[in-house]
């Protein structure tokens, strides 16, 4: 398929809330389930195996929109609120991530939130698999990119 071969795999990192404006256009609808989630206490480091969604490859052209598994590693955490997120084991879907007062806020479906405290905002996302076309392609509108 044409489209995978002009794909670019993401390495990006974030220290600001400016940055994570970038990763939120990166994630929108990327698909995360509880099992692919860790968080190591003693190195303060929080990480996500997320497949997003190839959205600054595809612009506005559905047809080029591809699925990639990818990294989100958040450092020096302090403490997580996830309030049971996912104690019904459902797949949910990121809308954006965002840094406040070194709260880092994953916002998720649902109204959902997971809240990484932090003592300075060290974020890093990176595809860590080959593109693939997805099962169903989510809807956007030009002023959520």
């Amino acid at each position: 398929m044409d489209n995978k071969k002009d794909w670019k795999p993401i390495k990006l990192k974030a220290v600001d809330d400016q940055d994570l404006q970038v990763f939120s256009q990166c994630l929108y609808e990327a698909i995360v389930v509880s099992s692919e989630i860790n968080y190591d206490h003693i190195a303060k480091q929080f990480a996500m195996a997320i497949e997003r969604f190839t959205w600054e490859h595809a612009g506005e052209k559905s047809h080029l929109l591809m699925q990639v598994l990818s990294i989100l590693v958040v450092n020096n955490v302090e403490k997580i609120d996830m309030k049971k997120i996912f104690n019904e084991h459902k797949i949910k879907s990121i809308l954006s991530i965002s840094n406040v007062d070194n709260n880092i806020l994953i916002m998720l479906n649902e109204g959902e939130i997971i809240n990484l405290k932090v003592k300075k905002c060290s974020c890093l996302l990176e595809d860590i698999g080959k593109p693939f076309l997805p099962a169903t392609i989510p809807a956007y509108s030009k002023n959520e990119l």
